[in-house]
């Protein structure tokens, strides 16, 4: 069983979630007035390839890293008030800000140039100088953990405001950039399940079904959210199969109307021919008039 990872900041709580129910409020967020300002970032967001990277001046300190991330913390703080009061527009809005103040995590490299400065810092060569990169290497790499962390919270706590203004696929997103940023992270795989399941198409509940599937193999479940995983796992297989039958049906009424459009030409129809499934596989087609 995966163990779910224990996050270092204050989180929506969604565990009294039920698909007929809306999203839990956050009742220990601080109350802060106002809606969230306009004033765009400096620096590299998700909306930015990171291809756009390379350019040294889409680089940060670890300093402006540490403010980023408490300006980032602040607004989420603020989204959650926003949230607990019922105000899901400016939370949403609230809460995008904060990502937007959040660089995007590099995976496949440390902050460029930091190793680099760091032994010139202390000014030898030595064995200190190497010490001393190796636990800037560590604390930064902390400060990168604690910037995916709190990407991924926001991204979560963006799919709870979709989810309550009913804009499902939106919600899904959401959570597949929270789950890019914190693998396993319950919270966004919960509230995915729910918007897939209020998709409500074939390939959406099953979707939802894998989702609760794994929230199964998660530990630190809640009783009450264990509760809506078995639920789920067994109301989800029934409506996958009604609703594949009746995707089914409606291509084949689609394939149906564009035959007759064809034949009608000629004076037949698709209620010409008759199919009739053969004992060892396929079908045998008989023309009638």
């Amino acid at each position: 069983m995966t163990t779910s990872p224990v996050s270092r900041f204050e989180e929506l709580p969604d565990e009294e979630l039920a698909p007929s129910t809306s999203l839990a409020t956050d009742s220990t967020a601080a109350s802060m007035a106002g809606g969230p300002s306009e004033r765009p970032s400096a620096f590299t967001t998700d909306e930015t390839s990171d291809d756009d990277d390379e350019g040294e001046d889409s680089w940060w300190t670890p300093s402006e890293l540490r403010d980023l991330l408490e300006h980032a913390q602040e607004l989420k703080q603020r989204g959650n008030a926003e949230f607990g009061q019922g105000r899901w527009e400016f939370a949403l809005e609230t809460y995008r800000e904060g990502l937007r103040e959040l660089p995007v995590r590099r995976r496949t490299a440390s902050v460029k140039g930091k190793e680099k400065a760091l032994p010139s810092q202390v000014g030898t060569d030595g064995e200190d100088g190497a010490s001393y990169a190796k636990a800037g290497e560590v604390d930064e790499e902390a400060e990168l953990e604690e910037l995916s962390e709190l990407r991924a919270i926001l991204s979560a706590n963006i799919a709870a405001c979709l989810l309550k203004l009913e804009r499902w696929k939106e919600a899904v997103s959401a959570c597949d950039d929270a789950l890019e940023d914190k693998a396993d992270y319950a919270k966004a795989i919960h509230r995915r399940a729910l918007a897939n399941e209020a998709i409500g198409s074939w390939g959406s509940l099953s979707a939802s079904l894998e989702d609760f599937n794994k929230l199964s193999t998660l530990s630190g479940n809640s009783s009450l959210l264990d509760k809506q995983i078995k639920l789920a796992q067994a109301r989800l297989p029934k409506k996958i199969e009604v609703q594949q039958a009746k995707e089914k049906d409606e291509v084949v009424g689609k394939l149906k109307d564009l035959g007759n459009m064809v034949l009608g030409k000629f004076g037949l129809s698709t209620d010409n021919f008759k199919l009739q499934e053969q004992p060892g596989g396929g079908y045998d087609i008989s023309f009638e008039r």
